[in-house]
């Protein structure tokens, strides 16, 4: 009996399902098995046919026919890369990334609802990877307060621990740095926390990791948000978008820390140094790595200021290493962008500034912090900062 025919360079079955043993199958077929009874053995593979805009896998948990199927997700068919992202491509459709219109705002409220005017659609026609990414076309508008967003759900084992999100994106000619930041919406708790924003201006191509503390609950929203109030019209492209567990292998941070008080003020353009502190390097050879967080206890997970100027202002915090009295050169720890008069903000931060070699008999590094304020406004610091050294 003949099971497949020759159909030009592939052999085709003649069904729709291929048994290989005496259990489990592989069967293909339109429908969703997760919402309608489809029959299998514990352990079979339903391949959804893409036809039928899908594309995905799907595996069964018991025997019979029922809905008992579970999706493979990116984080199940990735191997050892968890990816709570399970659309992150884009390639057959934009299942589960919904644009929204928050009340106008730098913060998003919680990124769903509302009626939106910026628009979301698969592009097709030049992707970042592979066959498609999503683009986000903003028309010639302020449309402070919308975006778009993905909902997730992170892992028990995640919740203490720190998270890793990464894309690619593309700027159109138009986009000004820092126009669109990234947030993450604990859906429980409703809180939201700034993690990073798209900070590089004009018709740009990137590559984007943002490290962040996991919230508490496992129900989760990561929401990119328009907060300038940019009247001009661009696009912005994503693809590749992985977010996951942090695998980087924490080490002691005792070769070297300090703390940046809190309530500094700044009233004047540049602030030369506001903080320094020399380490000295026993191990001559080690490698290390230079970065910043929040002081335990802080009451942001992000440094806060409050502007206290008439005006809006804008505020950078500048470090600058030095290991073996060589200028390894000046680094964007934090910039709080557009914060209105009279209010606090929040501000994403780079968790790693710095990572190379301590080679020479000197054994010494110098961290030094600076702030840089363009609008000359009083503005006040509220929460401590530290940074760290460590060995890796």
């Amino acid at each position: 009996m003949s099971i497949g025919r020759f159909d030009n360079t592939f052999v085709k079955l003649l069904k729709n399902q291929l048994k290989l043993g005496d259990d489990a199958r592989v069967l293909t077929g339109t429908l969703d098995p997760s919402a309608s009874a489809t029959d299998g053995e514990r352990g079979s593979i339903y391949l959804r046919d893409p036809g039928a805009g899908s594309g995905k896998l799907y595996i069964k948990n018991d025997d019979g026919s029922s809905t008992n199927w579970t999706e493979l997700a990116a984080s199940t068919i990735q191997g050892d890369l968890i990816n709570h992202i399970t659309n992150p491509d884009m390639e057959v459709d934009l299942s589960g990334w919904n644009t929204y219109q928050d009340a106008a705002g730098i913060t998003p409220v919680d990124g769903t609802g509302g009626a939106p005017t910026v628009t979301v659609t698969q592009n097709l026609t030049t992707p970042l990877r592979g066959l498609a990414d999503l683009k986000m076309t903003k028309d010639a508008a302020d449309r402070q307060g919308e975006g778009f967003s993905f909902d997730y759900s992170a892992d028990n084992a995640d919740i203490p621990s720190q998270m890793e999100l990464s894309f690619d994106y593309s700027t159109t000619a138009n986009y000004v740095g820092n126009d669109v930041g990234v947030y993450i919406y604990d859906t429980v708790a409703a809180t939201m926390t700034a993690i990073g924003s798209l900070n590089v201006s004009g018709a740009a191509l990137n590559r984007k990791v943002i490290r962040f503390d996991c919230p508490a609950n496992k129900s989760q929203r990561v929401i990119f948000h328009i907060q300038s109030v940019s009247a001009l019209a661009y696009d912005l492209n994503i693809d590749n978008i992985t977010l996951g567990p942090n695998d980087s292998i924490e080490l002691d941070r005792g070769l070297g820390t300090g703390t940046v008080p809190a309530g500094l003020r700044v009233g004047t353009a540049i602030v030369p140094i506001i903080f320094e502190e020399l380490v000295t390097i026993n191990t001559i050879g080690t490698r290390i790595q230079v970065g910043m967080n929040p002081v335990d206890g802080a009451t942001s997970a992000s440094p806060v200021i409050t502007n206290t100027g008439g005006v809006d202002s804008d505020l950078t915090l500048l470090c600058n290493i030095t290991v073996d009295a060589v200028d390894k050169g000046q680094f964007i720890w934090a910039k709080f962008y557009d914060v209105p008069a009279g209010e606090s903000r929040n501000c994403p931060h780079m968790p790693v500034l710095y990572t190379g070699d301590v080679n020479t008999a000197l054994g010494t590094v110098e961290v030094s912090i600076s702030t840089e304020n363009v609008e000359a406004v009083a503005t006040t610091l509220i929460a401590a900062f530290d940074w760290y050294l460590e060995e890796i």
